[in-house]
Formats: C-alpha cells, sequence, structure tokens
C-alpha cells in the first residue's frame, strides 16, 4: 500500500504546474505563446533590434516586455505558436493579447483564414512603469468548432493614430489543452514509479 501511495505522490507532483495572473487573468501552466515562427517587417523590442530579443520578449511570462512594429501597419506581421500548451476552442475567450501604452491600440489577428480586428482597454496594471492593455479573442469568431486546437496565429499592428502602433507584450491562451509530449522529469518520475512497482512486485514474489 505503501509503494502505491507513492507512486500516486509521484504523478501528483508532475500535475502541480504553477498559474501566473497577468491583469486579473489566470493561465494555468504558464501557457503563454512560446515560439515566433516568423514575422515581417522590422521589430524594436525591450531589449534593443535584436530578433533574438523581439522573440524573447514575445515568448516570455513578464508583461513589462514587449515588441512594436517599427514600419506602416502593413509591414509588420509575427506568426506565434503554442507548443507545450495548445490554444483550445473553450467556453468564452480563449485568446489573450497584451500590449503596452498609454494609447489603447488596434490590432488584427488571422485564424482559419479569417482576419477579425481588436482593440485593446486598459487593465489597471504598469508593468515597469507602462500601462497594460487587454483585448480578448473568442476562436468562435474565427469559425473553429467547440473544442478545436489551434497552434499558430497571425497577429498584425493596425495604426489607430499617427505614430501609434500595439506594443505587443504577452499573448496567452485562456483555454488550453497540454502537449501530450511528457517532459523529461515527468518522463523521470514515471521511470521511479515503474521501478517501484517492479520493487514491490519481486519483493511479493520471494515472500
Amino acid at each position: 500500500m505503501k509503494y502505491f501511495l507513492l507512486v500516486l505522490s509521484l504523478f501528483a507532483v508532475t500535475s502541480a504546474r504553477g498559474a501566473v495572473i497577468v491583469g486579473g487573468i489566470t493561465f494555468n501552466d504558464n501557457a503563454f505563446a512560446d515560439t515566433l515562427i516568423s514575422s515581417t517587417g522590422t521589430f524594436f523590442g525591450s531589449d534593443g533590434f535584436n530578433p533574438i530579443a523581439v522573440q524573447t520578449a514575445l515568448t516570455d511570462t513578464d508583461p513589462g516586455t514587449y515588441a512594436i512594429c517599427l514600419g506602416g501597419p502593413t509591414d509588420c506581421s509575427l506568426t506565434l505558436g503554442f507548443t507545450d500548451n495548445i490554444l483550445v476552442n473553450g467556453i468564452g475567450a480563449d485568446l489573450a493579447v497584451f500590449e503596452l501604452g498609454s494609447i489603447e491600440d488596434a490590432f488584427q489577428i488571422t485564424l482559419n483564414g479569417i482576419t477579425k480586428q481588436y482593440l485593446t482597454a486598459n487593465v489597471g496594471a504598469v508593468p515597469n512603469g507602462l500601462d497594460l492593455n487587454l483585448a480578448l479573442v473568442n476562436l468562435d469568431d474565427f469559425g473553429y468548432a467547440p473544442n478545436a486546437i489551434i497552434s499558430q496565429f497571425v497577429l498584425r499592428s493596425v495604426e489607430t493614430s499617427p505614430s501609434s502602433f500595439p506594443t505587443f507584450s504577452l499573448i496567452g491562451a485562456v483555454n488550453t489543452e497540454v502537449s501530450a509530449v511528457p517532459e523529461p522529469s515527468s518522463l523521470a518520475l514515471m521511470g521511479a514509479a515503474g521501478a517501484l512497482l517492479g520493487l514491490r512486485k519481486l519483493r511479493h514474489q520471494n515472500q
């Protein structure tokens, strides 16, 4: 019995992942876009012009880092993806797009061959001295069926006033499905659990 309880406790550790709260929204398992697949145009990141810095700013968990387009609104686009937490069409809003600045800006998202435009609204937070704005996206707007899985999307800048473009911060999946690929730590724990069960069986046979 004690071996069985130990195995259960090992699996409980693997499932107990952290949550991050940004702008009043709880993102389970740090469910933010975690890969920059491609981009067009010139983006300036909070750490400079380095494309790696732009990728880091958009795929970390810090709402104070950012990337902003330095060209016209039609010049800049980002294709972002989810790998460990896959975006799912659930109930209500599915995707949260955060941007920074005193002016609430607009952006476009393209999914399933459909492009929609959204306007952000201030959430009252001020990461790194910058106002945090948010827009929520419902995947129903793009014709997805309930529980449909989306791994990537296209995000575009929109000019809302002269020289004002969205300063993209974080993009988070409100509704997610964790990837079925086990993490290395999970595999190690599973192996330990299997070894304990095997040891228990062997001891039982030798009694």
